[in-house]
């Protein structure tokens, strides 16, 4: 692996023979993506556990409820930010990688 900034979990050879031969310009624009999806799985992170907390913390219902909605919220959370914002960005970052000049060049799609 030429940069371990493309690395990803799950990558396939095919996308990391690609991600190894991105352009500067290519590079920067997956940088860019993968800044945007870590700014939001953050943002997204601190305010459900924001609102987890409160509900446990000021709801009168007994601890086993509260265990169990706290759960079900982030499990609920969790596949929103996958469907809202996670495949959204791993979908352009795929399209990034089929669309760069080496991808092009060599017949790959990822």
């Amino acid at each position: 692996m030429k940069d371990w900034k493309m690395w990803a979990p799950l990558q396939t050879k095919k996308q990391r023979e690609v991600a190894d031969n991105l352009s500067a310009s290519e590079k920067e624009e997956a940088t860019r993506l993968a800044k945007a999806l870590g700014m939001k799985g953050a943002f997204f992170a601190i305010s459900c556990t924001l609102v987890i907390y409160f509900l446990y913390e000021y709801t009168p219902w007994s601890s086993n409820v509260k265990l169990l909605l706290c759960l079900f919220l982030f499990i609920l959370g969790y596949l929103f930010f996958l469907k809202l914002v996670g495949l959204p960005i791993r979908k352009k970052q795929k399209s990034l990688l089929n669309n760069s000049k080496y991808a092009k060049e060599k017949g790959i799609t990822v």
